[in-house]
């Protein structure tokens, strides 16, 4: 299984609120929009979920590493006018877990491991939850999405209202160790400025944190009773 080098190259840091105000981006949109899993505005300001850890790549935008054990409300604005079904959608590359919602629902809890579990899908049959952790965890090509009626393969239903969040990845709860000692070295130091494996020892602290990735998503796949790969994961660039 080819494992994500993303964590060990992250400057991360806790997570903290730039207090922009969510419901500013809702205000044109007549129906859906969301409030929640919507990281940053177009000013470039963000704010990232509790027990989330932000990733600044350089030259791109942030999103954040949310912890697959932890959970997560999502919430979003929706006409009371519209009876039409809400589907709640997330999107890992090319492979999406979905469920169908009342046409009033307003928020969903979200907890990665959980919704893993459910793999293979009706959609999905040839996807074990190995297969499916490895795409939530190996990128950030995780979205969420919600529309009236189902989202066909391959993208947004144009005939439905649709919103769809930011990018986000998936990290291991194994993790959250190395992951809290960075966020602390981060407050530590006076430029906030350093790389993973500092302080946890160069050449230990980053292969422990991938040994402990690539555990979380052979224990997945073991799980699942699943060895074999399947074609809707793509091979990552």
């Amino acid at each position: 299984m080819k494992i994500s080098s993303i964590l060990a190259t992250a400057a991360l840091a806790a997570s903290t609120v730039s207090g922009w105000d969510h419901s500013e981006r809702c205000e044109d949109i007549q129906d859906l929009c969301l409030l929640d899993f919507v990281w940053c505005n177009r000013d470039g300001d963000c704010d990232f979920p509790e027990r989330s850890y932000r990733r600044s790549p350089s030259g791109n935008v942030a999103y954040p590493l949310l912890i697959s054990s932890h959970t997560y409300k999502i919430s979003w604005r929706a006409s009371q006018q519209n009876d039409t079904p809400i589907v709640f959608s997330w999107q890992m590359n090319n492979i999406t877990w979905e469920k169908n919602l009342t046409s009033k629902a307003t928020n969903f809890i979200f907890r990665a491991d959980e919704l893993l579990a459910d793999f293979p899908t009706a959609r999905h049959t040839n996807v074990s939850r190995g297969d499916a952790w490895e795409a939530a965890s190996r990128a950030p090509d995780n979205r969420i999405s919600i529309s009236r009626g189902p989202l066909p393969r391959g993208g947004a239903n144009r005939g439905a209202s649709v919103d769809v969040g930011q990018q986000f990845q998936i990290a291991s709860s194994a993790t959250t160790f190395y992951l809290d000692t960075q966020a602390k070295m981060t407050r530590d130091n006076t430029d906030g400025k350093w790389k993973l494996g500092v302080g946890i020892g160069v050449g230990v602290g980053v292969p422990i944190l991938l040994a402990l990735t690539a555990g979380a998503a052979w224990m997945a796949g073991k799980k699942s009773g699943g060895k074999h790969q399947t074609k809707e994961v793509a091979t990552p660039q």
